[in-house]
């Protein structure tokens, strides 16, 4: 993916307390979205659920505009059953 010019992060999850730990990581994630915007100048910013949120949040401080794409595999229970994933 790197070759393509693809960047792929991963940043640390907090399980508890659950709505504080899940409002970190939402803030965490948007700064850290930003500071990449800004210093790389992405065209396109692609996650699920939580990536899309914190990415939209960082395009709208970071004075940019990469497109989002919103990708919604895995989201439902059936699949990571079936993959053996729950």
């Amino acid at each position: 993916m790197a070759s393509e010019g693809i960047e792929w992060d991963a940043l640390a999850y907090h399980r508890s307390p659950s709505a504080l730990a899940t409002a970190y990581d939402i803030f965490a994630g948007t700064l850290f979205v930003r500071r990449k915007i800004r210093e790389r100048k992405f065209d396109v910013l692609q996650g699920g659920y939580m990536a899309t949120l914190m990415g939209a949040l960082a395009r709208k401080f970071s004075g940019r505009k990469p497109k989002l794409i919103f990708d919604i595999r895995g989201f439902f229970p059936r699949i990571h059953r079936c993959g053996r994933l729950a």
